[in-house]
C-alpha cells in the first residue's frame, strides 16, 4: 500500500488535508442532507484542528495562490487526490520524484507566508 504524499510540516499537513476536504464540500452542495438534519445530534464538536481560526484559512488560501502554478499543481494533486489524472495529463512527462520534490518545495514555501502573515498579525 503506497502513502500518501505529504509536506513535512505536520501542522501544514493537518491545515491542508482539513482545506481540500473543506473545498470539496463548497461546490455548491449541501454538507447535510435537510431532510436529514433535525435527527442529527447537535452536541457534535468541531473537527477544525485547535486554535485554527477563518483568517488561518484565508491566508492559507491567498498562501496557496500566490504560489507559481506548479508548485499550486503539486499541491493540489497531493491533497485532492480526485485531480491527479487531471493534473497528471498536463504534465505527461513529469516523474513521481519530481512531484515529490515539487511538493516539498510548496509546502516549505506555504510554511513561510503563513509564518510571515502570523508575524505581521501579531505584530499590529
Amino acid at each position: 500500500m503506497s502513502r500518501r504524499a505529504r509536506v513535512k510540516a505536520d501542522w501544514l499537513d493537518s491545515m491542508l488535508l482539513r482545506w481540500a476536504s473543506h473545498e470539496h464540500r463548497t461546490a455548491g452542495y449541501p454538507s447535510i442532507c435537510p431532510m436529514l438534519q433535525s435527527g442529527i445530534p447537535s452536541g457534535k464538536r468541531s473537527s477544525e484542528p485547535t486554535g485554527v481560526t477563518s483568517e488561518d484559512w484565508t491566508d492559507l488560501d491567498a498562501a496557496i495562490n500566490g504560489l507559481e502554478p506548479w508548485l499550486q499543481a503539486a499541491i493540489i494533486r497531493s491533497y485532492r487526490q480526485w485531480t491527479a489524472k487531471t493534473i497528471d495529463s498536463l504534465w505527461p512527462d513529469l516523474a513521481a520524484w519530481q512531484w515529490s520534490r515539487w511538493l516539498d518545495k510548496a509546502g516549505e514555501q506555504l510554511a513561510e507566508k503563513i509564518a510571515r502573515l502570523d508575524k505581521a498579525t501579531n505584530c499590529n
